[in-house]
């Protein structure tokens, strides 16, 4: 008999191995219902996975941390899809979950703008609503690296054949789309739900090297439901007016003479990088995002903790007080170190609409 134990000390027998499906539904329907992944001993794992040894097992749901995360994973995946189905010349490259949400980084000759990130969520939305299912299959890696090649996806390809070889090549499809992944995922897009959006766009060097091409990363969050995400879009708006150029501009150029980051979620830095190349400024940004790729804090501009508007205000007074000689020549220093990691052929639209106006 195999033994299963459960969080609260349960102990359920099975005659063989098992799956998670198999494991929620003889707890109860409803949890069967609601299950998403399952945790086994101290690994995450699908809801398909069987277990062959006594193990101790949880449920993920939703209403759990993990559960979250996962129904994100999956959402940058779904992003993955959509932004295929669109642009067809489109290479995937990576797409982690972060605080709030995920993003996916992509190679792409012609540049996304603000009316593709409308075009990419509605088909988000219709591949959510085709219920795709998940499977998961562990491939050869020379068949694996051999496959993304053919289909001209070179980066898929270049991560596979860094993985150790001791590890499993993960191979997860979504219908008929697949993508080099460890998981865990869930059993169909319809799980997923709705409660997303695509806030931005970046760019990002290819495992953050600046001799390496730059990606277009695209950026969403993602919430357990349409109240969750509401609230979390108008901290995220309240945030952004305490952070504005409103709130803190005029007294940034005039006492400190620096260009301040208008967002403190993850971004491009792109309105921040043409500002600073037009006016030859110091930057102020948040410390995730573009901006930590690009700023050599305290020598060409600095980083404010990301959410911590108490940093950003205790940092202006600290500024505020620099010699201006000293904050001009940081301003010259940051110019050419943007010029220098900061592609104006890769801005969107309207980043490079404020640059041509600035330069």
């Amino acid at each position: 008999m195999l033994n299963i134990t459960l969080l609260d000390g349960k102990k359920l027998q099975f005659p063989g191995k098992v799956n998670g499906h198999e494991i929620a539904k003889t707890i109860s329907p409803s949890l069967a219902r609601k299950a998403l992944v399952i945790k086994v001993n101290d690994s995450f794992k699908d809801l398909s996975s069987f277990i062959e040894k006594d193990s101790t097992v949880q449920i993920i749901t939703i209403e759990d941390d993990y559960g979250l995360e996962v129904i994100r994973h999956d959402t940058a995946h779904v992003l993955a899809m959509a932004v295929q189905e669109l642009f067809n010349d489109t290479q995937v490259t990576i797409g982690p979950v972060i605080e709030n949400g995920f993003y996916y980084d992509f190679s792409r000759k012609k540049p996304f703008t603000d009316e593709d990130l409308l075009k990419i969520e509605e088909k988000m939305r219709e591949i959510i609503d085709r219920d795709e299912p998940t499977t998961r299959e562990v491939w050869d890696r020379e068949k694996a690296i051999e496959h993304f090649k053919k289909k001209g996806e070179l980066y898929k390809a270049e991560i596979i054949n860094s993985i150790p070889t001791k590890e499993e090549i993960s191979i997860y499809f979504h219908g008929k789309w697949h993508d080099l992944c460890r998981g865990p995922h869930l059993t169909s897009t319809g799980k997923i739900g709705k409660a997303f959006k695509l806030t931005k766009l970046a760019g990002a060097y290819w495992r953050g090297d600046s001799n390496n091409e730059m990606l277009q990363r695209i950026y969403g969050t993602c919430w357990r439901n349409k109240k969750e995400l509401d609230e979390y879009l108008h901290r995220l708006e309240e945030n952004v007016k305490i952070v504005s150029h409103e709130h803190f501009m005029p007294s940034a150029y005039n006492a400190c003479n620096l260009v301040l980051s208008a967002s403190i979620e993850p971004e491009a830095f792109g309105r921040v990088a043409v500002e600073a190349q037009a006016m030859e400024k110091p930057i102020l940004a948040s410390d995730i995002g573009g901006s930590n790729e690009t700023i050599i804090d305290g020598q060409t501009g600095w980083l404010f903790k990301s959410d911590d508007e108490k940093d950003l205000a205790k940092m202006i007074i600290e500024i505020s007080k620099k010699d201006k000689s000293f904050l001009k020549d940081l301003g010259v220093k940051g110019r050419a170190n943007v010029i220098n990691n900061y592609r104006v052929d890769q801005m969107c639209s309207k980043t490079l609409e404020i640059y041509k106006s600035l330069v």
